[in-house]
Formats: C-alpha cells, sequence, structure tokens
C-alpha cells in the first residue's frame, strides 16, 4: 500500500495508507500499533485517528466524563433551572434584542443605522469587557456595515473571505481575535454556526479527545473554524440525550465542562 500521510501528534505518530478500497490509517505510540481504522474518505479518516491520538493526552476523560462532568453542575441538564438562569436565558434575550434590530436578511445590506443597533446583541457575558468594548466601537464606525455585511454573510456561508473582509473592518480598532468574528454570526444562526472562546474550547477538545485542539491557531483561518463546526457537531451528536436546542446549548455544554470550577458546583463534585 502506499503512504499518502503522515502526522506526528505529541508522541504518537498518524499513518495513512491508499488500499485497495480506500484508506487505512494507523495510530502508533512507542513503536507499537495502538488503532487501525478503515474509511473510504481520507478527511473522515484523519479526524478519527487524530480523535484517537486524543485520548492519549493526560488530561482526557472523553465525552462521557464531560456529560458527567456537566450534570454535576446542572442535574437537570438543559433544562435545570440553575442552567437556565445561568447560562441559557440572558443569551436568548441578547440574541432577540438583535434580531428586533438587526434581522439577518437586513444585516445583508447593513447601513451605519443597523449597525450600530447591532450593539443591543452585546450584552451577554461572551465577549470579554475589552472584547465588547473593541467591537461596540467597530460597529459605531465607518467600519460597522461592512463589519456587519461580512458577519451577515459568514452566518450563512462562511468563508476565508468573510474573515478576512472582518478583519479589515477591526484593524482600525485593534487586534481581531476569534470572540470578535463568531459572535454576531453565532446570534444570527445558532442552528448551524458557532462562538470559539478558544481558552475553554481547546481545554474542552483536550478533555474529550477531539482533534480541534490541534487544529487551532489565534489567526483567522478558515481551517479552524471548519474544525470548531466539527467539533460542534461532534459534541452535538454525543450529547442527544441531553437535547440541546441548538448551539447556545453546545457551547454553554463546552464552557461549563472547559472553565467552570469546583467553586462553581452546586452538588456533588466533578467525576
Amino acid at each position: 500500500m502506499k503512504r499518502v500521510f503522515e502526522e506526528d501528534i505529541g508522541d504518537a505518530k498518524l499513518v495513512i495508507a491508499q488500499a485497495a478500497e480506500g484508506y487505512v490509517g494507523t495510530l502508533w505510540r512507542e513503536g507499537k500499533r495502538t488503532d487501525t481504522i478503515q474509511h473510504s474518505d481520507l478527511g473522515v479518516l484523519k479526524a478519527s485517528l487524530r480523535n484517537q491520538a486524543g485520548k492519549l493526552h493526560p488530561d482526557y476523560y472523553g465525552i462521557e466524563g464531560a456529560k458527567a462532568r456537566f450534570c454535576s453542575f446542572f442535574p437537570g441538564g438543559f433544562s435545570d433551572a440553575t442552567y437556565q438562569a445561568q447560562e441559557r436565558d440572558y443569551k436568548d434575550k441578547a440574541r432577540a434584542a438583535l434580531l428586533a434590530v438587526a434581522p439577518l436578511e437586513e444585516a445583508l445590506d447593513a447601513t451605519s443605522e443597523i449597525a450600530l443597533a447591532c450593539r443591543k446583541g452585546l450584552a451577554t457575558n461572551l465577549l470579554s469587557r475589552f472584547e465588547a468594548a473593541r467591537l461596540s466601537e467597530v460597529l459605531a464606525s465607518n467600519e460597522g456595515p461592512a463589519f456587519v455585511r461580512a458577519a451577515a454573510s459568514f452566518a450563512l456561508e462562511p468563508s476565508q473571505e468573510c474573515l478576512d473582509a472582518m478583519e479589515k473592518a477591526i484593524l482600525p480598532h485593534g487586534r481581531s481575535s476569534w470572540p470578535l468574528v463568531t459572535y454576531l454570526p453565532y446570534f444570527w444562526a445558532p442552528e448551524t454556526q458557532m462562538f470559539l472562546k478558544p481558552e475553554a474550547t481547546n481545554d474542552f477538545a483536550l478533555r474529550v479527545g477531539h482533534h480541534f485542539a490541534r487544529a487551532y491557531e489565534s489567526t483567522l483561518n478558515f481551517d479552524v473554524y471548519v474544525a470548531l463546526l466539527e467539533l460542534a457537531q461532534w459534541t452535538e451528536r454525543e450529547i442527544q440525550e441531553l437535547e440541546p436546542r441548538d448551539r447556545i446549548d453546545v457551547q454553554s455544554f463546552i464552557w461549563v465542562v472547559g472553565d467552570y470550577t469546583d467553586a462553581d458546583r452546586m452538588d456533588a463534585p466533578a467525576p
């Protein structure tokens, strides 16, 4: 078989070869084969092997451990009254405020008035106070309409072009970041898009063994966002028994698992 891909992941090595039908991937560690997976799609096979490699990380406790941890904070899951109060209600309120003044269809052709009105959707703690201040400044500036138009286009069809346009609008006001460019698209389209809070999301990805932790970089590279959507889709599937309504719940799940500490716990200790 012809070797078509190799990648070092920590002390493990991922090797993929082309087979008679599809591809065969092998994960090696300390010179020993640990996993062999076959798939017809090279991209799917890479993701599967990278996730298997993630299980070798010392912080790994898997999705079952993540679910147990989430439920140790909120025993009622996404319908828990404390979860609603701490994680959901204020996001729903901010989204309703945004949609009232800047529906997605109108944001695609944003004027300065619509851009300024988008600030009504910033009343959450998803952005740090510095990020919120910067985004508010961008929205009120001459670059505001261009930023909103690019963000709205990204909500409908994410692309590197949209990321570049948002970054261009932000730069006169300071450094761009993933939270700044994913915030509005996430609230416009929480069924399909995702908000990226890097530190907590990376911590979560390491704990569940997802390859996002290796794909992440701070620069606005579209491949990072693709990996984020893969993480969101995978998490959504894995927590179906908790009945997430949309990616507001999925992002909250990631945040709780990746950022909450024992000081936030209402009940039993974490697993």
